[in-house]
């Protein structure tokens, strides 16, 4: 966690707590407080950590990107493939335009293949050609 997030949950911890306050039974906030004081801050440490925690793994985004996805079960984490751009998308399309599926003749065509890319770059760039549609 950074300074920064640790400082955002600090503060959104104090704002909780504040509203805990006002509430009389601090229900509203889901979150009981201890009233010791020598051990409030390792407590507020770990609130804080906890908030920022909860902040990140509740968001929803279909509010982010509305009428992207369908319900929640929709979303995919994980690395996204990298897209192909400028030269890459034309060597690309000619090499499987000219050889299909197959990566070794694709590596060993010095002519379409100029940029000299290697089995794995080449494996890389096909999996990007296809997972975005270019064809």
């Amino acid at each position: 966690m950074t300074s920064h997030q640790q400082a955002h949950a600090k503060k959104a911890f104090k704002m909780r707590k504040a509203l805990a306050k006002e509430n009389q039974d601090g229900e509203e906030s889901g979150l009981q407080y201890e009233s010791s004081s020598d051990s409030e801050e390792e407590n507020e440490e770990t609130r804080a950590k906890q908030v920022v925690e909860d902040h990140v793994h509740s968001r929803d985004y279909n509010d982010i990107f509305p009428g992207v996805f369908k319900n929640q079960k929709d979303i995919v984490y994980g690395p996204s493939v990298a897209k192909l751009r400028g030269d890459d998308l034309n060597i690309v399309e000619k090499l499987v335009a000219k050889y299909g599926n197959d990566l070794g003749k694709m590596v060993r065509d010095i002519k379409l293949n100029y940029m000299q890319w290697s089995k794995s770059e080449m494996k890389k760039k096909h999996a990007a050609f296809f997972a975005h549609k270019y064809v």
